[in-house]
């Protein structure tokens, strides 16, 4: 969605601003063929994959003697709680939508009414 909404925002800004006739951004109705769009997330994946780093040679640091104790771990728990921030992204990439047929756990029992 979020490529739509920007399409959305400069149409309508052209549209306010240099008077351009108002375009559509219009989602597909149809059931699109599903795969995880990892190209939609690379500035987040890059910065879990620097946030691992900075965290591991954080580590090192400490491990020999070149950090000290109380700022690395600040940094650390930090780094940590920006990953869980950023782990939704995870997520949300690899979600296939609604479904309105919800899988039946256990056959033999049938749907639960």
């Amino acid at each position: 969605m979020f490529p739509t909404w920007i399409k959305a925002l400069t149409t309508a800004f052209n549209n306010v601003v240099f008077g351009r006739p108002l375009g559509f951004a219009v989602t597909p109705k149809t059931r699109q063929e599903w795969s995880p769009q990892w190209g939609m997330i690379r500035p987040q994946l890059w910065a879990i994959g620097l946030l691992c780093f900075a965290a591991v040679i954080g580590g090192v640091r400490l491990a020999v003697g070149q950090a000290q104790v109380g700022g690395t771990v600040v940094n650390i728990v930090w780094v940590g709680f920006d990953l869980l921030l950023l782990s939704v992204i995870i997520r949300a990439v690899l979600y296939r939508g609604f479904s309105a047929d919800p899988p039946i756990d256990n056959p033999e029992k049938g749907a639960a009414f």
